[in-house]
């Protein structure tokens, strides 16, 4: 855990603590990595579905396909994460993941970004699309595309200092 300090600002918060309820920390990050995959697998599945299905782009059966998408994605990447998480037996790499993840500013930006678009697309789209798609489409499919719209936010204005760059352990093991 050491090669993190350096990223660090003298006067941050250094004193975190990783061990209480590290798994469930973890499991909260997978959780929230597979509603935002399901959010943006769901976004881009519902226009070509809603064409197929009425010919035209219908609001009311994008946003019910992609609330579903997501959530059907989601609950699958959630049980497989929840799979993967508790079969880890060293709780220290778990607590180190848990630690690197507190620290990450990008992962931190983009969930915020994500949480932000989520709550703004639910709302707007459940005040002014409830009638006609259906109060629970229209929140989960506005939660849908304001995380994916968050989400390429993010990803349109970060990047990442140089001195930050650095491999990530858990995919290079993956890819190996």
């Amino acid at each position: 855990m050491t090669d993190v300090q350096p990223l660090l600002d003298e006067e941050e918060d250094v004193d975190f603590d990783p061990k209480p309820y590290a798994r469930l920390k973890l499991e909260w990050h997978v959780v929230n990595k597979a509603y935002q995959v399901g959010a943006i697998l769901g976004s881009l599945a519902s226009l070509p579905w809603s064409y197929y299905k009425h010919r035209s782009l219908n609001l009311k059966s994008m946003l019910g396909s992609a609330g579903k998408t997501m959530i059907a994605v989601e609950l699958l990447l959630g049980a497989m994460g929840y799979y993967k998480v508790m079969s880890i037996k060293e709780d220290e790499g778990v607590e180190d993941r848990v630690y690197r993840l507190h620290y990450n500013e990008g992962q931190n930006r983009v969930d915020k970004l994500a949480g932000s678009g989520a709550v703004i697309g639910a709302v707007s789209s459940g005040l002014g699309l409830a009638s006609s798609a259906g109060l629970l489409n229209a929140l989960l499919g506005g939660a849908a595309y304001g995380t994916a719209v968050g989400i390429v936010a993010h990803v349109a204005t970060y990047s990442v200092p140089e001195d930050q760059k650095t491999k990530n352990k858990m995919i290079k093991e993956v890819m190996e």
